[in-house]
């Protein structure tokens, strides 16, 4: 048992975590789920990433505009949770990294995590499009944040600048203005 009586040192935690994986994999690669299952895995994750996850990101240096997105995604660990993100991590092509930790409460917790830019445009916003709200706004400030990288004027680094700052409801956004 997880987080119950029965507590796991870190080591048998991870053992169990890639148990979860190597039995996610064997099941995708042996074509064991329908379109159906994996329609509704979608929708579950769309909802359990509204609830839970978080886009983010960071500027690679102090003195630099570019600025890289993150994916984040957190449970306290159960054995149903460790199922769930493995079946994810398989369906969305292993390429999350795993974290565990533990929390204030002593519970070990889960995350998933991406920092490439390409794998989180190319298949994390397609398979979250079904995301509202301030999650479906941060997928739409990250693309033009990744438009503007491509650009080297100050308009564009102030407008990265203000688009990073306003991904989350806490950062509240900076007000930059060009001087004359």
């Amino acid at each position: 048992m997880i987080n119950g009586k029965i507590l796991m040192s870190l080591t048998e935690l991870e053992i169990l975590i890639e148990k979860y994986k190597d039995e996610a994999k064997e099941s995708y690669h042996n074509q064991e789920f329908s379109s159906d299952f994996l329609l509704a895995m979608r929708y579950l994750f769309n909802g359990f990433f509204q609830a839970e996850g978080s886009w983010s990101g960071k500027f690679h240096s102090s003195s630099s505009h570019h600025f890289s997105p993150i994916f984040s995604i957190g449970q306290n660990i159960s054995d149903k949770s460790l199922q769930f993100f493995s079946l994810l991590w398989v369906i969305l092509g292993c390429q999350l990294k795993w974290s565990i930790s533990k929390n204030q409460s002593g519970k070990y917790h889960i995350q998933l995590r991406s920092t490439n830019k390409e794998y989180i445009m190319s298949v994390l916003f397609p398979y979250l499009s079904l995301t509202y709200g301030e999650k479906f706004t941060a997928m739409a400030k990250l693309s033009r944040i990744d438009e503007l990288n491509c650009l080297n004027t100050l308009s564009s680094r102030l407008e990265i600048i203000n688009l990073a700052y306003s991904l989350t409801p806490g950062g509240g956004g900076v007000e930059t203005v060009l001087l004359h």
